[in-house]
């Protein structure tokens, strides 16, 4: 269960598929979670290093600040930071 520390929040992401290759982010709308793109990142994981965080204050991630818009941009920054995708 991959975790990251974000602010003051704890991000919970799925990281699936192929060591070393291309990126693929997917985000999930509001009031969701990463389980939606399961189907999908077992599609894509051949290929790609399929990555689906938790946006803060949804599914298995914290909520101990504020949800904004600037915030979950900045959770997003700190995975692939994290991740080291360019």
């Amino acid at each position: 269960m991959p975790e990251l520390r974000s602010a003051n929040e704890t991000i919970y992401y799925e990281k699936r598929g192929l060591a070393g290759g291309p990126p693929l982010l997917l985000l999930h709308s509001l009031g969701l979670s990463s389980v939606m793109w399961a189907d999908q990142m077992a599609w894509f994981s051949p290929r790609y290093t399929c990555l689906a965080p938790d946006c803060r204050g949804h599914g298995r991630s914290s909520h101990r600040e504020p949800i904004t818009r600037d915030a979950i941009v900045d959770d997003i920054e700190a995975l692939l930071d994290h991740e080291a995708c360019d």
